[in-house]
């Protein structure tokens, strides 16, 4: 079972802030890396599969599986994220946010000390859908950081910028392989309104209502004392 966010000591500071042109291919490695780990799942299977019906299980991989999932998002929002979650892409209240680690330097077991400069630790984008109605997409965390409150991190400031923007609702789709993130949406105030068989995995539809979840986030111990940066913290300028 994956580590939760409260597992594990919070990393040193945190600040979220709006994705650069030269963020895209670390986003993109972060992605690919949150996932890979998932297709082993598959690969389990594999042997429990009848001779007769591979060939047909392998091409249904091909196109359904994690590995389809990850080209096919690769090849959409993934080719320029900067300009897709953007006014001009998918529309105003679109966002690609980030989360990085501050410098900071670490004592090591022999007394030494360990310096490391800023590091993306985690990304998520909300799409705008339609009028009031947003999407959470590509939530992924380095294996470094997860449990330590990153994603939390990342799901509140995409929840008050969409409210900021809005949007009435954020919709998101994820595995029932990730009950880790399942664990957090739903404690954020996700619900699950359908699932879809993927095999051996299902596919999970939440939806979030704004207007209801806003108010009790402040009453989570684990976020009572956050601030949220505002709209304007997430311009093209924000500091590095």
């Amino acid at each position: 079972m994956g580590s939760t966010d409260s597992d594990k000591k919070p990393l040193p500071e945190i600040i979220i802030r709006e994705l650069k042109a030269d963020d895209v291919d670390t986003v993109r490695q972060i992605f690919v890396s949150a996932l890979l780990p998932l297709s082993l799942i598959n690969a389990i299977f594999l042997p429990l599969i009848p001779m007769l019906c591979m060939a047909a299980f392998l091409a249904y991989k091909a196109h359904t599986g994690l590995e389809g999932y990850i080209a096919w998002s690769l090849s959409q929002d993934l080719v320029d994220p900067v300009t897709f979650y953007s006014e001009k892409g998918a529309g105003a209240g679109s966002k690609f946010f980030i989360a990085e680690q501050e410098p900071h330097c670490v004592e090591m077991p022999d007394g030494e000390g360990v310096c490391k400069n800023r590091q993306i630790v985690g990304i998520v984008g909300l799409e705008r859908k339609s009028d009031g109605v947003g999407e959470l997409r590509r939530m992924s965390v380095t294996s470094e950081a997860r449990g330590r409150g990153v994603g939390l991190t990342l799901a509140l400031s995409l929840i008050k910028y969409a409210e900021e923007s809005g949007m009435k609702t954020v919709s998101l789709s994820t595995s029932s392989a990730q009950a880790p993130a399942i664990n957090l949406y739903e404690k954020l105030g996700w619900k699950m309104v359908r699932s879809a068989s993927r095999f051996p995995i299902k596919e999970c539809f939440m939806e979030l209502d704004i207007a209801e979840s806003v108010p009790k986030l402040a009453s989570l111990p684990s976020v009572s004392s956050m601030s949220f940066m505002s709209k304007a913290s997430f311009g093209a300028d924000a500091p590095r």
